[in-house]
């Protein structure tokens, strides 16, 4: 034990010496001084699993049930305090001794989606981390989540640290999506990077993060040499992997980075989709990129060509896209397929 606390005297920072001399400490007992190890480690290495567990362990032998509960839920990276938020936990996630009944499970629902409310309408710091917290664990997954998203985007740039940690810790593609988005639209800095990152990792068939979209949303214009260069306009048609899902998602991921060089524009975007117009894949879906930068009327006859000649999955992604800057044209094309 005395070598490990050595080790630490000299260097605080060593994530090993800390989590071995938590678990010896919890070993002989010494559960006082586990519990400072690990909650020290988790402030200091917040991803850590073995420091989250280790702090609920220790405050579970202490006889501190109530903490341990807490600590057991809260997400470690959130870094929410027991003192402020076990009141939402107790709302949000109850515990119960025995199999409820569902009048137990009906009453518990009500006060779970009331406390909601009451944090979205709540706008404070410790508000914040808990609808965090819920974004992170995605059991709203849908309206009440994008509800979630939306209240934090609106309390600003506050926001944007935990946003930044739920891209980086999220455990569901909805989650990412959700941070990402917001954090492009609050303009936050250092973003572009990690979108640039994210942006081949973003090849799902379904449920798709849409980096590209971040990436027009953010809005700066050093996003559109990486989008180019993803979305390989114009180049030999990509051979599809083993997982033939896979290679159509890649190919949804390079449609989707050619309409955010679309809502990006500018004389490189321009020049890249105009050589893309004869591409078998992206063909269409330049066009109506360019459409977008030029509005020339001799492109807007082709658009509508093409949009009614597409699939319905296809026809309803490019009518939500021209209804973005020509709204008149995507209603009579709606128009046009419902008859």
């Amino acid at each position: 034990m005395d070598a490990y606390l050595a080790v630490l005297a000299q260097h605080p920072g060593s994530k090993g010496a800390r989590t071995h001399a938590g678990n010896l400490q919890a070993r002989l007992g010494q559960h006082e001084a586990a519990l400072a190890t690990w909650t020290e480690a988790q402030k200091r290495f917040p991803e850590s699993k073995a420091a989250h567990l280790g702090r609920v362990r220790a405050l579970a032998a202490l006889g501190r049930a109530e903490q341990a509960a807490f600590y057991d839920w809260a997400p470690g990276f959130l870094e929410l305090d027991f003192a402020t938020a076990n009141a939402s936990f107790l709302r949000l996630a109850p515990q119960f001794d025995e199999q409820p009944s569902d009048e137990q499970r009906q009453q518990a629902q009500r006060a779970r989606d009331a406390e909601i409310e009451r944090l979205l309408a709540t706008r404070d710091a410790a508000s914040s981390r808990v609808l965090a917290a819920l974004c992170w664990f995605h059991e709203d997954h849908g309206g009440g989540e994008d509800r979630m998203f939306a209240e934090l985007q609106a309390r600003g740039a506050e926001s944007i640290p935990l946003l930044m940690l739920l891209l980086e810790h999220g455990q569901a593609t909805c989650t990412h999506k959700g941070a990402a988005h917001a954090l492009a639209r609050l303009r936050a800095p250092d973003l572009l990077p990690i979108l640039v990152d994210l942006l081949p990792q973003d090849v799902r068939p379904v449920f798709e993060i849409d980096v590209a979209g971040a990436m027009a949303e953010l809005g700066d214009p050093a996003a559109v040499a990486p989008l180019i260069e993803f979305a390989d306009i114009g180049g030999p048609e990509a051979k599809s992997p083993d997982d033939h899902m896979r290679g159509y998602g890649r190919t949804r991921a390079r449609e989707r980075a050619v309409l955010a060089l679309g809502a990006l524009g500018g004389e490189q975007a321009r020049a890249a989709l105009a050589k893309g117009l004869d591409d078998v894949l992206l063909g269409r879906h330049c066009m109506l990129a360019l459409y977008r930068i030029t509005r020339e009327e001799g492109l807007a006859e082709k658009v509508r060509k093409a949009v009614s000649a597409a699939g319905d999955y296809d026809r309803g992604k490019m009518l939500d896209y021209l209804e973005r800057f020509a709204p008149e044209m995507a209603k009579a094309l709606r128009g046009e397929g419902k008859r």
